[in-house]
């Protein structure tokens, strides 16, 4: 066999098995994406405001983990627990707990008379319900343990009547965020292009759920 068939031949069969490879990332994506725990898919959609910008997975050059969690590479884990650590000095499953409490006094210590508060109450649920699921992912708590938490989060935005679709969920968390004062100028334009995308990409998990199916029930 001359050299050039012989490298021809190589090529054509590496195209061959990347298409193939592609197709079977596909086809686990769309698994993945068809999720039937729409209490774990809720909870995710929720969090992605912050969850979009600062979880990173890749499956076909999709995001698998905009509807699941357990989905990252060991190197995805890694870049969520330096996250983690960065933004809310979490770093195990104590860290966790006292971070959640921290937010929860942040909402005891408003006026829940005051024009804010349902704002509020949705930025805190929605970056609780992403500390809670990232750290499902890096191991530093499970879905039974973090249970009674993320239900109740899902359940303080679904309560709040004026919220009927994912465009007012992101007008609420985004005037939340800001009174939370969590990013400066910079952090929160970037977390208005995320949403941007939320809002638009056929993927979006935003896109695949309709806000009435929402649910905090397994």
């Amino acid at each position: 066999m001359g050299i050039f068939k012989f490298l021809k031949e190589a090529y054509q069969e590496g195209v061959a098995e990347g298409k193939q490879e592609l197709m079977n990332e596909l086809k686990l994506y769309e698994e993945i994406k068809n999720n039937n725990n729409i209490m774990e898919k809720s909870a995710i959609a929720l969090a992605c405001p912050f969850r979009e910008i600062h979880v990173s997975s890749a499956l076909a050059n999709k995001s698998p983990h905009l509807f699941k969690t357990g989905v990252l590479t060991d190197k995805n884990i890694k870049a969520v627990k330096k996250i983690l650590l960065r933004d809310f000095d979490i770093y195990d499953t104590q860290t966790l707990s006292i971070n959640s409490q921290k937010f929860d006094e942040t909402l005891n210590l408003m006026d829940e008379n005051c024009d804010e508060y349902a704002p509020v109450i949705v930025a805190v649920s929605s970056i609780k319900l992403h500390i809670f699921t990232a750290s499902i992912d890096v191991g530093f708590t499970t879905w039974s343990e973090s249970k009674v938490e993320i239900t109740s989060c899902i359940k303080n935005i679904l309560q709040i009547e004026d919220i009927t679709s994912w465009q007012k969920y992101a007008d609420y968390f985004l005037l939340g965020e800001k009174v939370l004062g969590l990013n400066n100028s910079l952090g929160r334009k970037l977390i208005k292009t995320s949403i941007n995308g939320l809002l638009s990409n056929d993927d979006s998990p935003w896109l695949n759920l309709n806000w009435n199916e929402l649910t905090a029930i397994e």
